[in-house]
This record gives structure tokens, C-alpha cells and sequence, in this order.
């Protein structure tokens, strides 16, 4: 018998493949380099050809120069395939000479733009630069300019303004003869700046009557915050609470008039705690004392309790009120078993219903329904018992 060998199937493998290249005939070794192919095969052009282009496959957008003369001034700046061959400093001078021809065209191109930061840079220093050249007609462009527009350009051109006057005083006699609209730029641009003058309040409350949209937009909002923050960093919380209450958003209004609230408590609680309570009843008042109580609950617990009470929404009274005695009893079980065992049992049922917040050496002070006495685990601990 003819004896049988095993051989492994990678053994087996490998001599298949060993004599399968023996069968075929020597081909020269490709390499990833060789087998990339050379400029000179890319395309049928001649190597003399080749001796003369770029050595890289990608080429930077060569600039041009633009004549009037030659093409449209107001085709080129719409044309976004030549916006990239154009450096920035030519669109500039570009928009320069359109506007010396089209205002009207002018603003309509840059309206038309997106929002983007390059295009905001690129409008404001058209405005700035026009001023260089023509104040008064580059003041009465921007003011015919629609408000999107007007806004950002009548901004940056005050700002070069004020760069070149003296003083303050020679600024407000300049501004003094522009239309109202540019009054309201610049007392918001120095309220944003931190640096409001006596009629910048003023004039923010005119120009959100005038416009109530204004006080919806960031810019607004920020101008608002930034002046009601000035005032209480000036520690007057009056002329800060008066503001806020003038603020057209709801929502905004309500959170200054918490901030405002709660600083000058911080500072005063008699001078806010009066201002509060010459605040009619309402959702505004509620969130007032709110932040009021957050400021005295620690200090005084009792004058706490007696705003929380006074606060004509059912549900963030009982919520306030429940908030205070928690902290009450940790600090003074006694006092605030006393305190809640003056209460009208209804409203002792409101504020814990169906449960005991009182530790066990004081259950016997609340006897009303409604309240029954708790395990003692930890000290004096509060505990809550379904």
C-alpha cells in the first residue's frame, strides 16, 4: 500500500502559489511610486508643453483689477465668481465710486448680501471710509438706509466720529445737529460701551416706544441689561427699577425687575421691600417678592413668611411659603412651630397636606388636622411622611 502524507492546507497553499508564479514569465516589480503616473502621461500634450506649467495641480485665484470704464461697477459686485479674484480693498474702492453714481443701487447690493461676518466688515468700512470722503452726503445715504441696514452702518460711522472729536462736548454739539435716529445709536453704542451719559436711559425708554421691536432683537436686550446693570453698579436701585419697569418684553421686563429686587434687598431691604409693595398685584409684583423673600429668609423668617403671603398666585404661595418653613425649621424648630401653628389650618393644609415637617419634641405645638408626629431618626431632622 502506498503510504499517505498529510499536508497542512496552508503547507499546501503555499506551494500552489510558488508553482503558479514559476508559470508565468518575469514582469518587472511596480512599486506605488512607479505606478503613479508621471505629468508627462496625464495628458497627450508634448513635454515641451509640460516644461511650461505649474509644477503644483492647484493655483491661487489670480486678482484683477477693475476699470469702470471697461465693465459695470454693479454687475462685478453681484457677480460672486469675480467677488473671489477681487482683493477686499478694491471692493472697497469698487463700492466707493458705485456710490458716488447709484446710492440708491448701493444700498440695495448691500442689503441684498447674507449676514455673515465677512459681509457685516465689508459694509461698515464702505460706511467709514465714505464718511472719510464726504461727510454730510455719506450721512444722509446712511439715513435713507433701511433699518437692518442703518442700524450696523450709523454705529461704526459714529464711532468714527467720536474718534475724531475732542472732547464729549464737540460729540453731543455734532450729534446734536443729526436726525433723533442717530441719537438713539449713540446712547446705545455708550450704554453697551458701559459708559451712559444722564439722557442715555432716556433716550433707550424713546426708542423702544418708538420702535417696540427693538426691545425683541439681542442688540436691544443687551442695551436694557447694560443699563440696568450700570445703575445698580451705581447702587441706584431706584432709577433701576423705574427702568426696568419701562422695558417693552414681558419676559426681559421680569427678569430685570428679579435682579433689580434681589440687589437692592441685598443693600436696602426697607428702601425694596417699600418699592415692592407700591407695585400693583399681578405676575410682575409675584416675582418681585419672590426674590424679595429669597434675600430675607435667611435674616428675618418671619418678615419672609409675611410677603409669601401676600402673593396673589395660589400655587407660588404655597410653593414660597413651604420653602421658608424648610428652612425655618432647621434653623429654629420652635419659632417655626409657633409660626405655623399660627396659621389658619386650611392653610397649614395647603402648604404640607397630608404630611408633618415637624420634628417629634415639637408635634404637640401643631395638633390641627392634618399634621401628625414623626419618627425621631436624626436629632431634630425633619422628616416627611407620605
Amino acid at each position: 500500500m502506498k503510504a499517505i502524507y498529510y499536508v497542512p492546507p496552508i503547507l499546501a497553499i503555499a506551494i500552489a502559489a510558488a508553482w503558479y508564479t514559476s508559470q508565468k514569465p518575469s514582469e518587472p516589480l511596480v512599486t506605488q511610486e512607479s505606478a503613479r503616473p508621471s505629468k508627462a502621461t496625464k495628458s497627450s500634450r508634448t513635454p515641451a508643453a509640460d516644461e511650461n506649467q505649474p509644477t503644483t495641480s492647484r493655483q491661487e485665484p489670480q486678482t484683477q483689477s477693475i476699470s469702470p470704464a471697461t465693465e459695470d461697477i454693479g454687475s462685478v459686485l453681484k457677480d460672486p465668481v469675480k467677488r473671489m479674484t477681487i482683493p477686499r480693498d478694491q471692493w472697497i474702492e469698487i463700492a466707493l465710486r458705485w456710490l458716488q453714481t447709484d446710492p440708491a443701487a448701493v444700498t440695495a447690493w448691500m442689503d441684498s448680501l447674507p449676514g455673515g461676518i465677512w459681509e457685516v466688515e465689508l459694509i461698515t468700512e464702505i460706511a467709514v471710509k465714505a464718511l472719510e470722503q464726504d461727510e454730510s452726503a455719506t450721512l444722509a445715504w446712511i439715513d435713507a438706509m433701511p433699518e437692518s441696514l442703518k442700524g450696523v452702518c450709523s454705529r461704526h460711522v459714529l464711532k468714527s466720529l467720536y474718534s475724531r472729536m475732542p472732547n464729549q462736548e464737540a460729540f453731543e454739539a455734532k450729534l446734536a445737529t443729526l436726525p433723533s435716529s442717530w441719537h438713539d445709536e449713540a446712547h446705545i453704542h455708550w450704554i453697551l460701551e458701559g459708559k451712559p451719559t444722564q439722557k442715555s436711559a432716556e433716550q433707550l425708554i424713546m426708542m423702544s416706544k418708538r420702535n417696540p421691536e427693538f426691545s425683541d432683537t439681542t442688540y436691544g436686550k443687551w442695551a436694557w441689561v447694560r443699563m440696568s446693570r450700570f445703575y445698580l453698579g451705581q447702587g441706584k436701585f431706584r432709577e433701576g427699577m423705574a427702568l426696568a419697569m419701562e422695558m417693552t418684553n414681558e419676559e426681559a421686563k421680569t427678569w430685570r425687575v428679579e435682579e433689580v429686587t434681589k440687589e437692592w434687598a441685598k443693600k436696602d431691604a426697607t428702601a425694596a421691600a417699600q418699592a415692592v409693595n407700591d407695585m400693583q398685584e399681578g405676575p410682575l409684583r409675584d416675582t418681585a417678592v419672590t426674590s424679595l423673600i429669597n434675600v430675607l429668609n435667611d435674616s428675618s423668617p418671619p418678615d419672609a413668611l409675611a410677603w409669601a403671603r401676600s402673593i396673589s398666585d395660589g400655587k407660588k404661595r404655597q410653593a414660597s411659603t413651604r420653602k421658608i418653613f424648610e428652612a425655618w425649621m432647621s434653623n429654629d424648630p420652635v419659632e417655626a412651630a409657633n409660626a405655623l401653628q399660627a396659621l389658619p389650618p386650611e392653610e397649614r393644609k395647603q402648604i404640607f397636606p397630608g404630611k408633618s415637617w415637624l420634628p417629634p419634641s415639637l408635634s404637640h405645638k401643631c395638633g390641627a388636622p392634618g399634621f401628625i408626629p414623626t419618627r425621631r431618626e436624626k436629632g431634630n431632622s425633619l422628616q416627611k411622611l407620605p
